[in-house]
């Protein structure tokens, strides 16, 4: 064994070892990106165990690697003093610690090219003091392997820019060339500069290592030097041709994602599609979004009440509730803004590309506030006998949402559903007031099944609004990479065009939850869940409040035809969780409150958890300080029992309230009830 070691670690021919562990230094991360890519990712995405044990595997080589080189290298410095060696030994843990840095700093991977040669620039310093060594021949060895690493990693990146930022110490030259982009023989060109730069600095490695070990220079290019060569340019090769198939492979899929939806799959595509429209007013929403509806003074005097908005079943102290009522009823900027819905409103102008407009980002929020407002609407005017006020409201949820549906886009899709959420709690409100005539009663049931109709047309919209961001996503990022990256960087192209391919076959689909749950590819599977759980919890709840909301009201039907509400009901629209009708109940429950009051502070987010999220979200400093003050007031859910009669779906999990008890909120926690007080 011990022969063994010897030889492995070529002990009797220190020279040749330390080139050796040049050279692996050199070419490890050729080896890394072809494992990572062409070996490990695709196990890495079948998970289980499998997982698991390419990490540690991937981890012992390139560990197993370094220790391999890092000894090697020492034993090459018999000749140094002790002291010398130390020198050169702190260094190199300097240069490992700086690895590791890096490793975990964002865009660590970007500065891979580095690690390996830091640990030779480490060892340098003791190299400096062998005689037969010049300073020069260490110098240009350095200079020439730093400026070929950074011009050859940089290649990535549109723009001489983005070179000089790679060589570190020329990040101020940068500047001057931030608006210098550079044609494809320039590219080429500086592949080769970095190239040869490269075989500069190893070359003079070699020279380096000869004069220090007293070995004639062409001694060194031994067996095992040449065996990590050839097995460098067979990896290399094979990384080109794998990235030239997943290209092939990528436009292939994008042609089958282009037949299935029929067009050009791309945000210019849908803005012209959306652009075709002549009911466009862009001076009517910049007047509706420039309307602040804050409430603010109202806010800064009952600190924490500011959620009040979005909490529509509230209960305030007496007090409190009337002075909140004076400022709601007495805004005039929301009473314009009801004045500019109560009739359908025209579209908005689209100018950008679908994911990044920020206007109409900002105008979606807009929406889902304002229909807060309306739902608060509708609670005001039923305290007051208001009926038609209350109906008006609910008639602006409709109006809130004609441009919503006209457009292909995924988030104009989710305000929608979240806007028709809002919805079937309203009409709770109207039929527990007895205010409803039966006319309006049967105009709402038929309006509630066209809600549901239409969400499967909104969902393929909201799919191809998806589908187009993603393609367009890709082809931007395929802008700001260099047209000769396939030869710079393979792998990336490989990951880029098979992330591409992978994300167009998802997209052909109607429906959300025929998302694939594990696709083959880390960019999808980390959409996957987000996907489809619109189409397998978002849709189906949509589907079950609205059928509820449809079955509530015929239940007051019944009541204003016979005098009292059903004790069952039969021919209830079916549970989109389970299949089967929804479940009818009358009598006593309980129902949630939230009830505003004094805080003691229990619920104050501690200052560390604000750190994390400040950092993670890059939040202003102010805003991290205010999130974590503690208020002085609260909400706390209250529950009391209410005389009703209720209708629910099961939801997500499949487990009614009533099979586990209602006092078992966790494995009820899902149940969608909506319900009709009953009035004495």
């Amino acid at each position: 064994m011990k022969q063994l070691l010897r030889k492995v670690f070529l002990w009797d021919e220190p020279a040749k070892g330390a080139f050796f562990a040049v050279t692996l230094l050199y070419v490890l991360p050729r080896f890394f990106w072809a494992i990572v890519v062409d070996i490990v990712l695709p196990v890495f995405l079948r998970g289980g165990k499998a997982q698991e044990a390419v990490l540690y595997f991937l981890g012992a080589l390139i560990g197993g690697a370094l220790i391999y080189a890092l000894v090697v290298l020492a034993h090459f410095l018999p000749k140094v003093s002790m002291a010398n060696k130390v020198l050169a030994i702190a260094a190199c843990i300097c240069a490992v610690l700086m690895l590791v840095f890096w490793g975990v700093a964002p865009d660590g991977y970007s500065r891979l090219w580095w690690m390996f040669p830091l640990v030779l620039m480490a060892f340098g310093v003791a190299y400096l003091f062998y005689p037969a060594v010049k300073a020069w021949e260490w110098v240009v060895a350095i200079v020439t392997g730093g400026v070929g690493i950074s011009v050859f990693s940089s290649m990535k990146s549109w723009g001489l820019c983005e070179v000089f930022k790679g060589m570190g110490i020329f990040t101020q030259v940068s500047g001057i060339f931030r608006h210098v982009e550079y044609s494809v023989g320039l590219q080429w060109l500086l592949i080769f500069v970095s190239i040869l730069l490269l075989v500069t600095s190893y070359l003079m490695f070699a020279r380096i290592i000869a004069k220090g070990g007293g070995v004639p220079f062409k001694s060194l290019f031994g067996r095992g030097v040449v065996t990590l060569w050839s097995l460098f340019v067979v990896m290399y090769l094979a990384s080109i041709c794998l990235g030239v198939a997943a290209m092939r492979d990528s436009q292939k899929a994008r042609k089958e994602l282009e037949a299935y939806w029929g067009m050009p799959v791309n945000t210019k595509t849908l803005v012209e599609l959306y652009a075709k429209n002549d009911n466009i007013d862009q001076a009517f929403w910049k007047e509706l979004n420039s309307l602040e509806v804050t409430f603010s003074e109202f806010f800064r005097k009952y600190d924490g009440i500011d959620t009040l908005t979005s909490i529509p079943n509230a209960v305030l102290p007496p007090d409190i509730y009337a002075e909140w009522k004076e400022a709601f009823n007495s805004s005039a900027e929301l009473r314009r803004s009801e004045e500019m819905l109560d009739a359908p409103p025209p579209l908005p102008e689209r100018k950008y590309s679908f994911d990044y407009d920020e206007f109409l980002s900002e105008l979606y929020s807009r929406c889902r506030s304002i229909a807060r407002l309306e739902r608060w609407r509708v609670r005001l005017a039923l305290e007051e006998k208001e009926i038609e006020a209350a109906k008006k409201a609910l008639r602006r949820f409709d109006n809130l949402c004609v441009p919503l549906i006209s457009d292909y886009n995924e988030v104009s899709g989710l305000v929608w559903v979240a806007i028709e959420m809002m919805r079937p709690s309203a009409l709770c409100d109207i039929l527990s007031s007895g205010l409803a005539d039966e006319a309006w009663l049967r105009e709402q049931s038929t309006l509630l099944l066209e809600k549901e109709q239409l969400f499967s047309g909104v969902q393929k919209q909201m799919i191809l609004g998806s589908a187009a961001c993603m393609m367009d996503t890709f082809d931007k990022y395929a802008e700001y990479t260099a047209t000769t990256s396939i030869v710079t960087q393979p792998e990336a192209w490989i990951c880029l065009n098979h992330e591409e391919a992978v994300m167009a076959r998802c997209h052909c689909i109607s429906d959300f939850a025929d998302f694939p749950e594990k696709p083959e590819a880390i960019f999808a599977r980390m959409l996957s869940p987000a996907m489809r759980n619109i189409g397998t919890k978002s849709s189906p709840k949509l589907k079950a409040a609205l059928r509820i909301s449809r079955g509530l009201i015929e239940a007051e039907l019944v009541r204003l035809k016979t005098g009292a509400y059903p004790n069952a009901m039969e021919n209830l629209p079916e549970d989109p969780f389970t299949g089967k009708p929804l479940r009818y109940a009358i009598g006593e429950f309980e129902v949630s409150e939230e009830h505003f009051q004094k805080s003691n502070n229990d619920d104050a987010i501690s200052l560390a958890a604000v750190q994390r999220l400040r950092e993670w979200m890059e939040m202003p400093d102010e805003y991290a300080k205010e999130l974590a003050r503690p208020k002085q007031y609260t909400f706390k859910t209250e529950r009391h029992k209410v005389n009703a009669i209720r209708i629910w779906s099961v939801g997500p999990d499949g487990i009614s309230g009533d099979e586990v008890g209602d006092d078992d909120p966790q494995k009820s926690r899902d149940d969608i009830r909506y319900f009709i007080q009953r009035r004495e």
